[in-house]
């Protein structure tokens, strides 16, 4: 995050949502340019990005070394987090599922933290509904500063896949071919893969379960620009050409990319498969046949 940044915080401290989310404005207890400019071992402040756009803003800290102990006495390798999703076009998409998953998965794996906790206010039950469906488990309510929040918290080894990337590579090797499809997806399902991505920037695909952190594949082919523009027919061209087994994986991976998108996501229970664009439209949704 950069001083440059203060004037997008400010207009995100404007919306209503976000300022009920947070109690009131950031600015009002945050200086932001004073704050930017210190350089303290136990925070991180960030802007989260979709495609190089800001999108929302994120705050990791250290719980226990942090200067004002406002989280009290709490064990070594407790890190607490902050995260907001800043302008209501942007919500609703899943966005900030993917901030949350990727902000616990840095603070587990680069600060080395064993647990995460976060304080919704009492009041905000859509927020406290989201993380719980995230993992996060109720501590107790506490009074900070006179708001009534809901300490929540989740622990590292309740974040972390019970699958492996190994055993998905195992399964792509048995079953990964277009008419064992169905069986592929089913034998996702039973080693607890829930949903999946598959991204045609780089065909690298990002893997789901009950835990908040995810396994993600290496690339698989040389990169491909995305259009921004959606062609939902193209599509409909492109996947209809690969079933008739006139197409390649690269061929359908390209023109799917010419045609507008930006991933592929599997969801192993409702058994569906849906073509998704830069805006997070599903443009294509197939029942993936038994």
């Amino acid at each position: 995050m950069r001083v440059e940044d203060v004037g997008l915080l400010a207009r995100w401290d404007d919306d209503p949502d976000v300022a009920a989310a947070l109690g009131g404005r950031s600015e009002d207890w945050y200086d932001w340019p004073a704050e930017l400019a210190r350089d303290v071992p136990w925070r991180e402040l960030l802007i989260a990005e979709e495609h190089g756009r800001p999108i929302g803003f994120v705050q990791l800290i250290d719980a226990v070394e942090e200067e004002s102990h406002y989280w009290g006495d709490v064990d070594p390798g407790t890190w607490a987090l902050d995260i907001w999703v800043g302008s209501p076009d942007d919500r609703g998409r899943g966005l900030g599922t993917q901030v949350m998953r990727a902000a616990v998965a840095r603070v587990f794996e680069h600060d080395g933290a064993t647990a995460v906790v976060i304080d919704p206010q009492v009041t905000n039950r859509r927020a406290i509904e989201f993380y719980r469906r995230l993992g996060f488990e109720s501590v107790g309510v506490r009074d900070f500063d006179g708001d009534h929040c809901l300490v929540m918290h989740v622990m590292r080894e309740r974040a972390t896949p019970d699958f492996t990337l190994e055993q998905i590579h195992d399964i792509h090797v048995r079953l990964g071919t277009m008419e064992q499809f169905p069986a592929y997806v089913r034998a996702l399902n039973a080693i607890g893969v829930e949903q999946y991505e598959s991204f045609l920037t780089d065909g690298h695909s990002e893997y789901f379960g009950r835990a908040l952190t995810t396994v993600r594949s290496e690339p698989v082919h040389d990169p491909l620009e995305v259009s921004d523009v959606s062609d939902r027919e193209a599509v409909v061209d492109h996947l209809r050409l690969h079933e008739a087994g006139k197409s390649s994986y690269i061929e359908l991976s390209t023109g799917l990319a010419d045609s507008g998108v930006e991933k592929w996501t599997v969801d192993t229970s409702a058994m569906t498969l849906t073509f998704v664009d830069k805006r997070g439209t599903a443009l294509v949704v197939q029942a993936i046949d038994s």
